[in-house]
């Protein structure tokens, strides 16, 4: 009888141990932000992945039960045994941001960082993400790392000097702004080179069209408004009482009072403020068959508000400023 019981009981024991270890939770990663600076804009050897979003934007959706797969256990346990980053010396070589929740459904995260080269397992790792995310991004194994300079933004994105303000260069832009690879190519990020050149030269010019709504407007007499505008321009279209019109540098230029200048937007439905380049405000005009867009600016008297369809701001600063 009692070895009965004893046979009942392990029975019961091991029925037990199985629904628990089946309803155990496995591993599995909820997010992978993959970056390795060896690419270029055809091929960034990038990639982001999500559990709750299992799309790749360019590629396609790929099978999310890919993440609490063996290889994405694997591709964990590699993660974690890459050694950390010493100081951050050398140039920018890669990073890795994983999330993944363990078998008793704590969630960690791991953040690896490497600089002038790979860890011995980089292979592996690469051959495991590929796996996991079926080879949709297509990273490789490549030790080349890239280097982010003047070359390299002239030769993939066409930038020149001429694209920035006077006196500054190219080399200005990646220090300042600052653009790195991982700037140009996260996954998660949706960075543009050229509107990264129009927010530099806005910011340095301190041109950006939000400071409309930064200040309180100054108040100006309607002599004011046309001294400034003739001091300032070219050519002047006639004096006016709350704006004029006139050109500077072959473009049309429209200078309005800034304390007047909301109300002038409120009255007239034909005028809407839109978002522009770099932070700039455009403004848009329809009234029948005439269109105009120009992009806004304000003055740095806080009086007048300046609006033209020049993109030189070369030209644009002297009349601002």
């Amino acid at each position: 009888m009692r070895r009965s019981v004893t046979c009942l009981v392990m029975i019961l024991t091991l029925i037990s141990v199985c629904l628990c270890g089946c309803s155990m939770s496995t591993r599995k990663i909820n997010s992978l932000d993959f970056i390795s600076a060896t690419g270029n804009p055809q091929a960034t050897n990038c990639l982001f992945v999500s559990s709750f979003d299992v799309s790749f934007a360019e590629n396609g959706a790929y099978d999310a039960a890919n993440l609490s797969s063996e290889q994405a256990l694997n591709l964990i346990n590699e993660i974690e045994a890459i050694p950390d980053a010493v100081n951050g010396q050398g140039q920018f070589a890669f990073k890795i941001e994983l999330i993944y929740t363990d078998e008793e459904g704590k969630v960690h995260e791991v953040e690896k960082e490497g600089y002038g080269s790979f860890p011995d397992n980089w292979d592996t790792v690469v051959d495991l993400t590929n796996a996991v995310t079926e080879n949709k991004a297509g990273i490789t194994k490549s030790r080349d790392i890239v280097s982010i300079d003047r070359d390299y933004l002239i030769t993939n994105y066409g930038i020149s000097d001429d694209m920035l303000p006077e006196k500054v260069t190219i080399d200005d832009l990646i220090r300042d702004y600052p653009i790195t690879y991982e700037t140009l190519y996260d996954p998660k990020s949706d960075f543009d080179i050229e509107k990264a050149v129009y927010d530099y030269t806005y910011g340095y010019y301190e041109m950006a069209s939000h400071r409309l709504y930064e200040f309180m407007p100054s108040a100006s007499t309607s002599a004011e408004l046309n001294a400034f505008a003739s001091h300032r321009l070219d050519t002047v279209d006639g004096e006016g009482t709350s704006f004029v019109t006139g050109t500077c540098g072959g473009y049309v230029f429209e200078i309005y009072k800034y304390d007047e200048f909301e109300a002038i937007v409120a009255n007239n439905e034909s005028m809407s403020l839109v978002p522009g380049d770099g932070g700039v405000f455009g403004y848009h005009y329809e009234d029948g068959s005439e269109t105009k867009d120009l992009d806004i600016y304000l003055d740095s008297s806080n009086r007048f508000v300046v609006m033209t369809d020049c993109k030189d701001l070369n030209l644009i600063y002297p009349v601002i400023r």
